[in-house]
């Protein structure tokens, strides 16, 4: 069945199908220009099933051609095909990716890039990003320079299993008429295994289920069965013909996406006219590389005539890729320096710095700020500081212990996980639920427990406020957030703490099913009420930690990519004060009996502008969480904060 010869006969050249190119030139336009504005084409992403099922349609016909015409599939002459069809071009893209994010990136994005080139190569980027789309780390990363290799890679595993399946079916099915039969019934057996994990993976865990391959393969053998099923259709036009297959090849290998990341990086958020610019000029590099690139290795005849060199150019230009991709983490490598220890902050009720001293002069982070700070000069935004802790490279990882320890519940988990920190066999009990945003503040509350002698508990979920109300994750409900949210109030009634402290972003909520837009504020800001009033009727008193300033760039890329321009990381304080859940916190707060807001966010943006870096600490490790670091230096405050609000001291 798997037998070659090293000089096979030429295979009948294959009819042109202008449909097909044509069907396939539409896919990867619906995808390019929802990527580009999605205000366009609010669906765009469909195209790439369509693309899949294109894919399995074609590849299915030519197994199933070659089957009929010879008896046998060469193993060999199939790779080779694929090899020096796709490999060298897509080799060469992720190269030059590496010099446009080495040229135009900051350099907090290159380690990460060059595990994403890696995978990529290796054709295994459809995983990596479904393990990254719930993990808590990385969810507020900016995307992947070749995010669009995801579907490359589902592809290139498709290529790899689907003829080994059509071969042992062929075998079972003996005789040409017989073996479509079974060919029909194995394609339904796949696709519709694959099709209930679809079902059910995308209601439970949808991130992930979009991009693995076992959600994707009914699609392709949806394609398959079409191929094998379905009639001849007539040829189109030759002249239309033409059109149609140059606008399906140039968008295919218009697809490099990363054009779009580094005009999105180097000149900010880009209108969607200017994306899909961005996405018309991908053309030229796309007419280069398969004029330079493809054909020529394509329809290269010592390639045809020995299917082992095409095999081996193949291979070389995968690991080149890998290799380029690993060599390219020595560019990061350098002896970063780590978080601050705990012993490095000023103890509780230590003394500040004077006011007007110059960052990083004094103790470290906000303790350089005044009692009353804001508008305090040590706070301002400066162009140059001598040092910046975390360093900007590893400040993704300078994150609270409950992440540390895998305390901090995933999107696709609503079972709560108990953990407990500061003094573990203390009387006094200190709950502290909510969020990332409620998590970033563990830092801080442990020194404030280990000197009151408290006892903390954690309750957080990623993406998921502590609130009796469901809320919407990526438009959807999220239902793991509410049963998680039910189990841990369950929990918080049958067993009260002494002191309740809650943090939050802003959401939007569901109601019916359906997504609620209009008065979103005021309408988290009751749900946050009534979740709160339910606790302090048991007697539980609440703490609100008011959300910190959000960003809309990330400041720790700006910081790497501007060491003596940090003037250029500080957007306005009112800008950022607007975003988040605050407002919501402070409308469900006035007012309400037992019910306290502690507002730090002078702390931690003194002026009108929002430094990066304070006291030579760095403020945040994304857009929207605070560095376990720089948490930990507003140890003091919110001691001095939570004593006010009347809770127990030591």
């Amino acid at each position: 069945m798997t037998q070659t010869r090293s000089r096979p006969k030429a295979a009948p050249r294959a009819s042109f199908r202008g449909d097909i190119e044509g069907l396939r030139a539409l896919a990867v336009l619906l995808v390019l220009v929802g990527h580009a504005g999605s205000q366009f084409i609010p669906g765009g992403f469909v195209g790439v099933d369509v693309f899949f099922v294109i894919s399995g349609f074609l590849i299915t016909g030519l197994l199933v051609e070659e089957l009929d015409r010879t008896g046998r599939i060469s193993l060999v002459g199939f790779y080779a095909r694929r090899a020096k069809r796709l490999l060298p071009a897509a080799g060469l893209v992720l190269l030059v990716t590496l010099l446009l994010t080495y040229l135009f990136l900051p350099k907090v994005r290159f380690s990460n890039t060059a595990w994403d080139v890696v995978s990529s190569a290796l054709y295994v980027m459809n995983w990596r990003l479904a393990e990254q789309s719930v993990d808590y780390m990385f969810v507020d990363q900016a995307p992947s320079v070749v995010q669009h290799y995801w579907s490359l890679s589902v592809e290139e595993q498709f290529y790899l299993i689907w003829p080994l399946l059509l071969l042992g079916l062929a075998v079972l099915g003996g005789r040409r008429r017989l073996r479509r039969g079974v060919l029909m019934v194995g394609f339904a057996v796949v696709a519709l295994r694959s099709f209930a994990w679809s079902v059910f993976l995308t209601s439970a865990d949808r991130a992930p289920a979009y991009f693995v391959t076992t959600t994707r393969i009914w699609e392709l053998a949806l394609g398959g069965a079409v191929a094998i099923a379905g009639a001849r259709l007539h040829r189109t036009p030759r002249a239309l013909a033409v059109v149609l297959a140059w606008s399906g090849l140039v968008t295919v290998v218009a697809s490099a996406w990363p054009l779009l990341i580094v005009a999105d990086y180097r000149f900010g958020e880009l209108s969607a006219s200017a994306r899909l610019a961005v996405v018309a000029l991908s053309a030229v590099p796309a007419v280069l590389t398969y004029h330079f690139v493809e054909n020529p290795i394509r329809r290269s005849q010592t390639l045809h005539w020995q299917p082992a060199q095409a095999l081996g150019i193949g291979a070389l230009s995968t690991a080149t890729a890998v290799i380029a991709g690993l060599l390219f983490q020595l560019t990061v490598w350098s002896p970063a320096r780590p978080p601050l220890s705990t012993s490095a902050v000023p103890p509780l009720g230590g003394s500040s710095a004077s006011a007007g001293a110059p960052a990083p002069a004094g103790p470290p982070g906000a303790a350089v700020l005044r009692k009353s700070p804001r508008g305090d000069h040590a706070g301002r935004p400066v162009d140059r500081v001598d040092s910046i802790n975390p360093d900007p490279l590893v400040a993704a990882k300078d994150v609270p212990a409950t992440t540390r320890t895998n305390c901090h519940v995933q999107q696709n988990s609503s079972e709560p996980l108990t953990c407990v920190y500061g003094v573990k066999d203390a009387s006094y009990t200190v709950v502290l639920a909510g969020d990332s945003h409620a998590a970033q503040w563990l830092p801080a509350l442990e020194a404030v427990a280990v000197q009151r002698k408290w006892r903390v508990v954690t309750h957080t979920k990623s993406s998921c406020p502590f609130l009796a109300m469901e809320v919407a994750l990526d438009g959807r409900p999220y239902t793991s957030c509410t049963e998680w949210n039910q189990r841990v109030r369950d929990q918080l009634r049958a067993d009260p703490p002494d002191l309740l402290l809650v943090g939050n972003s802003h959401y939007l909520t569901v109601r019916d099913g359906e997504l609620v837009t209009r008065d979103a504020h005021d309408i988290l800001a009751t749900g946050l009420r009534n979740t709160w009033r339910e606790m302090t009727g048991i007697g539980v008193p609440v703490v609100v930690l008011r959300d910190p300033p959000y960003h809309r760039r990330d400041p720790v890329e700006c910081v790497s990519a501007n060491p003596d321009r940090l003037t250029r990381c500080a957007p306005p304080r009112d800008e950022l004060l607007a975003a988040g859940g605050g407002i919501a916190q402070e409308r469900a707060a006035e007012g309400q009996p037992g019910v306290h807001l502690v507002d730090l966010n002078d702390a931690i943006c003194p002026t009108d502008r929002c430094a990066a870096v304070i006291g030579g600490v760095l403020v945040y490790r994304d857009t929207n969480h605070l560095t376990a670091t720089y948490a930990r230096t507003l140890a003091p405050r919110l001691d001095s904060a939570l004593a006010a609000a009347g809770t127990r001291g030591s």
